[in-house]
Formats: structure tokens, sequence, C-alpha cells
């Protein structure tokens, strides 16, 4: 069985060669068929920033008000 891959070497070297190939192309368009479209991930973008830009006012509101103390009212229990 050695001799025989021996024998035929370069058949085997180009049948690898073929195999990484259509693996490589076989991976490329998997990657290119199952990708997300340009138009749905800029959509994504856009809400993130959106929702970012929301925590953001939503944070500096609440740092406004953090350094207010708060006076406790006449019912309430103090320490």
């Amino acid at each position: 069985m050695l001799s025989y891959i021996k024998k035929h070497w370069l058949i085997y070297l180009i049948g690898a060669a073929i195999a990484v190939a259509l693996g490589f192309s076989a991976s490329y368009m998997v990657g290119v068929m199952g990708s997300t479209p340009v138009a749905v991930r800029e959509e994504r973008h856009e809400s993130e920033q959106e929702r970012a830009d929301e925590l953001n006012d939503i944070n500096e509101d609440l740092n406004d008000y953090a350094g207010e103390p708060v006076e406790p009212s006449e019912g309430e229990a103090t320490e």
C-alpha cells in the first residue's frame, strides 16, 4: 500500500489541494449566504446608537439629581 502511495503521490497531492480549495469555497459561500445584510446591520447600529443616547440622557438626569440632598418628609423615620 505504501508503495502505491509513493508511486501516485502527485494524484494524492492534487486531490488534497482540490479538497482544500472546495472547503474554502464552501465556507466562503456559507459566509456570504448566511451573513446579515448591510441594511439590517445599519438599522441595528442606528437603534443601538439611539438606545445609547437615551441611556446617556437618563444617566445625565440622574447625575443632576444626585448632587441635591433629599429632605425626609415629616412622616418618614430617620435613623
